[in-house]
């Protein structure tokens, strides 16, 4: 597989993790969808190197620990060490689906922990609450053709582990307060995981959240190759290189 950027492969702990080498302005990390279970897909890659090339950033892109073998205690912790260690005081974090919410929940550990944080989070299609409670989930998948609810609710128990219910690294529906950390959500509007995006964006309301959502568009648009991708990845490098954005107080925009 070719890409823009200058492409390498590293390892922390066990964990493999690659490397888009964009530029140096600045750096990120992108966490990919799957539901805590499935590897990255090409789509991941490819929308990573885009990112990285047209933001002029480097982009670290950790393959981290997964269902079935690791739980969210286990893959929160190897991430905190792996994060500790970049050698970069200043980063955003990107993510989809899985990945999104991944991204949020870990800068609440971060957080706790006194680490480094992202100063800006972008989360395509955020997967906010893994234990899917949440019934309108369900009556939304007639509409989404790559969320199975049914099956995602099966990998609760074993992501969640020995936590409580309530801890913010089971779902990031249960994260404090963001602080100054600025975040976009992009999501289309036919997705299943709406619902859960709209609870935790009341949960967040004093928070500095924009979501953008976009039309009858389906689950993690963003990362295939369609051409309704387009205006969201440009406003996704807008947001990470210059914050253009009104991000006083969160707010909803329909496109």
């Amino acid at each position: 597989m070719k890409f823009r950027t200058e492409f390498s492969k590293e390892m922390f702990g066990g964990m493999d993790y690659y490397i888009f080498d964009g530029g140096k302005s600045r750096t990120g990390i992108f966490f990919h969808g799957g539901a805590l279970i499935a590897p990255p897909t090409p789509f991941h890659l490819r929308a990573a190197d885009r990112l990285a090339s047209d933001c002029h950033a480097k982009i670290y892109f950790p393959i981290y620990p997964r269902l079935p073998f690791y739980n969210a205690e286990k893959c929160h912790g190897i991430l905190t060490d792996w994060i500790k260690s970049l050698p970069e005081k200043e980063f955003f974090f990107i993510g989809d689906s899985a990945g999104g919410g991944l991204a949020l929940s870990l800068y609440d550990c971060l957080l706790k922990n006194g680490d480094k944080i992202p100063g800006r989070i972008v989360a395509f299609s955020p997967w906010v609450d893994v234990s899917m409670t949440n019934m309108d989930v369900y009556f939304g998948e007639c509409s989404d053709k790559l969320i199975n609810a049914r099956a995602m609710c099966a990998f609760y128990p074993f992501w969640k582990g020995n936590f409580k219910a309530d801890n913010p690294m089971c779902s990031a529906l249960n994260c404090r307060s963001f602080g100054e950390t600025e975040i976009l959500i992009i999501s289309g509007g036919a997705e299943a995981l709406t619902k859960d995006i709209k609870r935790f964006c009341a949960r967040h309301s004093e928070d500095k959240i924009i979501w953008l959502e976009y039309g009858n568009l389906q689950h993690d648009f963003p990362v295939f190759p369609v051409k309704e991708r387009n205006d969201p990845l440009m406003k996704t490098v807008d947001f990470l290189n210059c914050g253009s954005f009104d991000l006083s107080g969160w707010k909803k925009e329909n496109i």
